[in-house]
């Protein structure tokens, strides 16, 4: 009886559909796993198609008439991630019954009914042989299932329309069938619907900003060993898959996130994007490649974690929202921190500064995440407050500087820079590729690339040298003057003006008071002292925080190295903008050998 049952009901499921439908027909699928089957899994002899998965009595559960052995299995490894909001526990409904095959532990022909039929193909214990269809008992690697989305409190995921071929079953919840259906094949890997452009994935996950983004519509061939479908075309499998992920967190198809976005962004001819793999090689880069704990990036309308990061660790996302991302701001989407430490919001239409994702790292946290100088200066310093109003002088980019002399107006001119001293400038005017050199002034103007502070050969992530030597009590830093030293500088500020010795309107640092034709920052850098930028302006970024000047907020960026010594009884090196024994501005310190008093002052 059992018999002619199952040959009713099996050319029941050719009827044709109308408007073309491809019909349920499962005898043509994997699933078939008779002795006819298509797929590499077959019955030695059983002919029947649906026997493998139900029966019309006594079966377990009684809907949808199962026959096959259930798992046993009661504590699988479910997904879990910082921006999942709801809650997944084991696996029951449907998933249940697709896992008594596809964890497996159960013979793929142990049926109530027959017994155990005997299979071709299959592992030892005649279960699913490892590979992408035997997803195992740890399912923290493959979009969870059995769970109520919670769009309450996450509005970026909404419920299939009624109707729709992607459905929850009767408790609401997404099971391997909302995706999957068993009995036919009208999509590969039984899916019912297209995921060509992100068409299935789009139906539940509305990722805000992802429509125009770069990432969905790029041309760019991928995979890169074919010409006939593009990045746009793979959409979201480009950098994620649903079912035994690599990178479990975000079901990443890479290892990590940097991992995942090497797998376009390297060098050519396999990488398809600009190539920032090269560049977190450099010596100097952002650490996206140190062991320990994934970073866990705030960049969603619904964060589960703080702003501020804490670890020694980033990860491409923490700067990068791959969902918005474009190709005119490639940090659309990323939320960040303001100089007065409020949130940063990034809500569609606000606009979220460059430095203000860096403040995230760099900002109230910096002494958790970065070593603090001496170790690494002159990185150890909270630079939201640097760049803050309430620090006597900073390099413009929170807000523009106080310097606003003509004769920094006339230093800036002079470089090509194409700044003014009511410009602002980006962290990324320092910190970035080293070949983004090749012009003055800002990065921006740099048609080279890949732009950003991914890596450079230059010492502390920086677009050109810097040196930070300095010298002792004794002796200079250099043994003579060379522009290379502080090539960075020269990128905004004119050369000639600290380097002539008679020109001297092009910085605040001289004549001497006696002497109307010293420049005294040719005679510190070339013709006498040899010296360094980095002596007296230890920290470039802002004063508020110097703790070897007097004043300790001085304007002109003054704040002297550890190197530079008080003269007694001054308990630290003085620096003072008038007093001087001609009238002038001062030092009251000692370095290379030398000591300066108020008879050595200078007109700014």
């Amino acid at each position: 009886m059992k018999r002619i049952v199952f040959l009713i009901l099996v050319p029941a499921l050719l009827v044709p559909l109308p408007g073309g439908a491809v019909p349920e027909d499962v005898s043509q699928t994997k699933h078939n796993l008779s002795v006819y089957g298509p797929g590499p899994l077959r019955a030695t002899g059983e002919k029947e198609v649906c026997v493998f998965c139900h029966t019309p009595h006594n079966a377990n559960p009684r809907v949808p008439l199962w026959n096959h052995s259930l798992s046993q299995v009661t504590n699988y490894t479910p997904y879990s991630s910082s921006t999942l909001n709801a809650v997944v526990g084991q696996p029951d409904g449907a998933s249940k019954l697709c896992l008594s095959c596809h964890d497996g532990t159960v013979a793929v022909g142990l049926t109530g009914s027959r017994g155990v039929i005997q299979m071709i193909r299959t592992g030892a214990g005649g279960e699913i042989p490892p590979g992408p269809t035997n997803l195992t008992t740890d399912l923290s690697n493959t979009h969870p299932v059995s769970f109520v989305p919670d769009t309450a409190h996450d509005p970026e995921i909404r419920l299939p329309p009624p109707g729709d071929p992607i459905r929850l079953d009767e408790a609401q919840k997404v099971q391997c069938t909302s995706c999957h259906n068993p009995h036919k094949v009208e999509f590969p890997n039984f899916l019912v619907r297209d995921t060509t452009r992100g068409a299935l994935c789009v139906t539940c996950h509305v990722m805000t900003g992802w429509m125009g983004s770069e990432h969905e519509t790029s041309t760019a061939f991928y995979p890169p060993d074919q010409a006939v479908s593009r990045v746009a075309d793979a959409a979201c499998l480009a950098c994620h898959t649903s079912h035994g992920a690599p990178g479990a967190q975000h079901l990443l198809r890479g290892a990590s996130e940097a991992d995942t976005c090497y797998l376009c962004h390297q060098p050519s001819p396999v990488g398809v994007a600009a190539d920032v793999q090269t560049e977190f090689a450099k010596p100097s880069n952002h650490p996206v490649d140190l062991a320990g704990s994934v970073q866990q990036p705030v960049r969603t309308l619904n964060p589960r974690n703080a702003v501020l990061l804490d670890q020694k660790r980033s990860e491409c996302a923490d700067c990068h929202n791959s969902h918005r991302a474009t190709d005119r701001n490639a940090l659309e989407g990323v939320r960040g921190i303001r100089i007065d430490g409020s949130i940063a919001e990034n809500t569609p239409g606000s606009v979220v500064q460059e430095y203000e994702i860096c403040l995230r790292c760099h900002g109230d946290t910096y002494d958790r995440f970065i070593p603090p100088a001496p170790l690494r200066p002159p990185s150890g310093s909270n630079k939201r407050q640097e760049f803050s109003q309430a620090s006597g002088s900073f390099h413009p980019v929170a807000s523009t500087g106080r310097n606003t002399s003509v004769r920094l107006q006339a230093q800036l001119s002079r470089s090509g820079s194409n700044l003014d001293t009511f410009s602002k400038i980006k962290c990324t005017d320092c910190h970035n590729n080293e070949r983004t050199a090749d012009v003055q002034g800002p990065a921006s103007r740099s048609r080279s690339g890949p732009k950003g502070p991914h890596g450079s050969f230059n010492a502390g992530l920086l677009r050109a040298a810097y040196n930070t030597q300095t010298g002792t009590l004794s002796s200079a830093p250099f043994a003579a003057y060379s522009s290379s030293n502080f090539a960075l500088c020269y990128l905004c500020h004119d050369e000639q003006s600290f380097t002539s010795e008679i020109d001297f309107t092009g910085t605040n640092f001289g004549p001497k008071a006696e002497d109307q034709t010293k420049n005294l920052h040719a005679l510190h850098l070339v013709t006498k002292d040899r010296a360094s930028c980095h002596e007296c302006h230890y920290n470039v970024h802002g004063t508020i925080e110097s703790t070897n000047t007097d004043p300790p907020n001085a304007p002109h960026l003054i704040s002297f190295a550890p190197s530079v010594q008080p003269l007694a009884p001054n308990p630290l090196p003085v620096w003072r903008p008038a007093g001087g024994t001609h009238g002038g501005a001062y030092c009251l310190v000692s370095c290379h050998g030398k000591s300066m008093n108020r008879d050595n002052d200078y007109l700014p």
